[in-house]
């Protein structure tokens, strides 16, 4: 988690300090979403960790899978499942105290977390499941500043 640090301090000269809370907290529960759901289905997982790319930053969990098709759909999808549940507590908690900007911010964040599960890099993990098929890498993506982390799957 030490690599979240030196993200921080790199993203501190491009964005708002409100704005980093926000997109490392989805960041960082999206990963640790996949890290759990490892963890619970048996498959070999390291702790998540961060690459600051100048303004944006890039997530990647680790994980090593039994390749059974329904151990790899658990896993893939349970990222994006954590980083909208964070991001639609934001906006309901931003609705409640009357920031409207922070609200709109973290409806965006859960909209691209709804994009990785649907046609994003979990999203194809997930149609790509199939038993006994050798590997279901994904080649990193690097996001712009309203999507801001890519998540990459080592089997």
């Amino acid at each position: 988690m030490g690599t979240i640090a030196l993200s921080t301090a790199i993203m501190l000269a491009f964005y708002p300090v409100w704005l980093i809370v926000m997109l490392l907290t989805v960041l960082i529960a999206h990963e640790m979403g996949h890290f759990s759901a490892a963890k619970l289905m048996g498959a070999k997982s390291k702790l998540p960790f961060f690459v600051p790319l100048g303004p944006l930053v890039m997530g990647a969990t680790w994980v090593k899978t039994k390749n059974l098709t329904d151990q790899i759909r658990v896993i893939s999808m349970a990222g994006p499942f954590a980083g909208f549940l964070v991001a639609a507590a934001m906006f309901i908690a931003l609705i409640l105290v009357g920031s409207n900007i922070g609200a709109i911010f973290a409806a965006g964040l859960a909209s691209r977390e709804v994009l990785s599960a649907t046609i994003g890099s979990d999203g194809r993990r997930f149609r790509k499941a199939k038993k006994g098929e050798k590997s279901l890498n994904t080649f990193p993506r690097i996001s712009v500043p309203i999507d801001v982390h890519a998540n990459w799957s080592m089997t």
